[in-house]
């Protein structure tokens, strides 16, 4: 079935996380494909796959390898790896748990273990017998998951990275990455800890990779905050360094790993939806795929940017029409200068299309307090991408946070204690660039704001939806929006 769509999923289903392989021209996106059967969480996935060239137009194969049954210990099939090892010769593993059946069970708790299936094709896949498990007495039946295999040429066998838990010593930090050994790719040995920094509770969904003489780890935590994190080094054996901004995203896009077409590489994550569809919905496990593009810098730090296909997927451009100017706002022949020196200042604009590229060059002053898009607004109302120079940051903030009490003495309940929404924040550098490129990325509820290709922030709203009404806003000094433009994918 071939779809389009910026940010995929089935239509019955929602996107887990991404086990991304390439070849010959298409990205092969493996996903745990979560139906939401029951009430626990991610439970009985398969691997479902689709394909791309461009990540907007999608084939969907749906199910290619299935869950086992409610006796098998697969019963749910969570995340792995892809690994070829020769021409037609493909090789998934994944880690299979039940939570049901008490034979896989300890201590009440569901046991992981990690299993295996081959393929001549990439689209039929055969399961394999064996099951490889955790020893129970070093590390924890219970978390021994998301297996990362590949090939060491200086050992001379194959390597499995996989996310496992120390059982003796703190519980909120016994997180480790394993290293495991085989000769066959069927018998595998237990080792040592390839990465244990004592922080985590646990390191989801590692991925490794050498990009231009570095090497990169990455991997997933909840456990200070839900977030994908990289670590990187001129040796594949480490040690391993951490940069100030070890993040490619934020809350709303988590379980990243990546893949390269031997030019460009791209992350891979999902964006989770929320209970009863409202802002103040739990975060639920599962969403939408979300991609970026990763920029490497000369220092071996890795950026997230809008990938060019994306970008050139928005065929028709248009200048957006000004609705209302706010403050002392000043109309120029090419842009607006908005002088908030003593009050915000600001440009709104018409509706914008539920799915859109805005493209903005704002240059500001160094008094600036604060910068950005407002989105979704009406009145009081509204959805921000929020810079903040000083903070040297972009985050994510709406408006009201929290409603007004009946009770008029309680007026001063509205969130003004929450600077930002909570864990939606990206560092950006401000400080000595004074322009911000921003692309803001815009498909019904979900929304991914870049800038400058260094950062990327990416959101789901639900509540303010209806609104359509847009500005650009100034808090302090001076704003020049030097040139502005909103995409469609409509022919000119």
């Amino acid at each position: 079935m071939m779809m389009k769509d910026l940010f995929f999923r089935p239509e019955d289903s929602y996107v887990g996380d991404v086990i991304p392989f390439y070849e010959k021209g298409v990205f092969y996106l493996y996903f745990l494909n979560d139906k939401r059967p029951s009430n626990l969480v991610a439970d009985r996935t398969d691997w479902s796959l689709a394909t791309t060239k461009d990540f907007v137009n999608y084939e969907y194969y749906g199910t290619v390898l299935p869950n086992g049954a409610l006796d098998e210990a697969d019963n749910s099939c969570y995340t792995g790896s892809v690994y070829k090892n020769g021409e037609a010769d493909y090789h998934i593993f994944y880690t299979a748990q039940n939570s049901y059946h008490d034979a896989y069970k300890i201590n009440g708790h569901p046991v992981q273990t990690i299993m295996h299936a081959t393929s001549p094709d990439l689209i039929h896949w055969t399961k394999c017998p064996e099951r490889f498990a955790g020893d129970g007495e070093t590390y924890d039946l219970c978390d021994w998951r998301d297996p990362f295999v590949f090939f060491n040429n200086k050992e001379g066998c194959y390597n499995m990275l996989v996310t496992a838990r120390k059982k003796t010593g703190s519980f909120r930090k016994g997180g480790c990455i394993l290293r495991c050994r085989s000769k066959d790719l069927v018998h595998w040995e237990m080792g040592k800890p390839f990465y244990e920094p004592d922080r985590y509770y646990a390191h989801e969904c590692p991925d490794f990779f050498e990009m231009n003489g570095w090497w990169y780890l990455a991997y997933s935590t909840f456990t200070e905050r839900f977030a994908t994190h990289y670590r990187l080094s001129r040796s594949p054996e480490g040690p391993w360094m951490g940069r100030t901004a070890d993040t490619w995203d934020a809350r709303n896009c988590y379980a990243i790993k990546t893949a390269g077409n031997g030019e460009k590489r791209f992350a891979f994550g999902w964006i989770p939806t929320r209970e009863g569809e409202k802002d103040s919905g739990k975060y639920q496990w599962g969403g939408n795929l979300c991609v970026h593009e990763l920029i490497q810098r000369e220092d071996g730090t890795l950026c997230s940017a809008l990938p060019e296909s994306i970008r050139r997927a928005f065929k028709k451009r248009e200048l957006p029409v000004c609705a209302e100017i706010t403050g002392r706002t000043e109309k120029q022949k090419e842009g607006y200068v908005l002088h908030a020196e003593e009050k915000m200042a600001g440009v709104i604009f018409e509706e914008f299309p539920e799915e859109c590229l805005i493209e903005a060059e704002i240059e500001y002053s160094s008094d600036v307090q604060a910068f950005g898009l407002e989105m979704n607004m009406r009145d009081d109302e509204g959805y921000f991408f929020r810079f903040e120079p000083f903070y040297q940051r972009l985050v994510f903030d709406r408006w009201p946070r929290s409603p007004l009490s009946d009770d008029c003495q309680q007026q001063h309940y509205l969130g003004g204690d929450i600077p930002f929404q909570v864990e939606l924040e990206r560092p950006v550098h401000l400080r000595n660039k004074k322009v911000v490129h921003v692309y803001l990325l815009v498909k019904n509820s979900m929304m991914v704001c870049y800038a400058n290709n260094e950062a990327a922030l990416s959101v789901r709203v639900y509540d303010l939806i209806q609104n359509r009404r847009w500005r650009i806003f100034a808090d302090g000094g001076e704003v020049k929006i030097r040139s502005l433009s909103i995409f469609t994918g409509e022919e000119n």
